[in-house]
């Protein structure tokens, strides 16, 4: 019976890391997804996208790096 408690534990730890896994793969997807729609949508513009600060489609603002991270910017504005 002790076999099957740590067994059963292992499992958890397992099923924790697993989850812990896709939450990073889901981020780090975001972040990549997020980098390839600027640098498209920058190259479209002949604006140069790799010293050229994000800015506000509308009002033209140059974006804080707060805002510059995927979904929680998108949660938070």
């Amino acid at each position: 019976m002790r076999f099957w408690k740590i067994f059963r534990s292992a499992r958890e730890d397992l099923a924790v890391f697993e989850i812990i896994y896709y939450i990073l793969v889901f981020f780090a997807g975001a972040s990549i997804g997020s980098f390839v729609y600027a640098s498209s949508f920058r190259i479209a513009n002949q604006e140069d996208f790799i010293f050229t600060r994000s800015k506000c489609d509308s009002c033209h603002t140059i974006l804080s790096p707060l805002e510059l991270i995927p979904i929680f910017s998108w949660l938070i504005l």
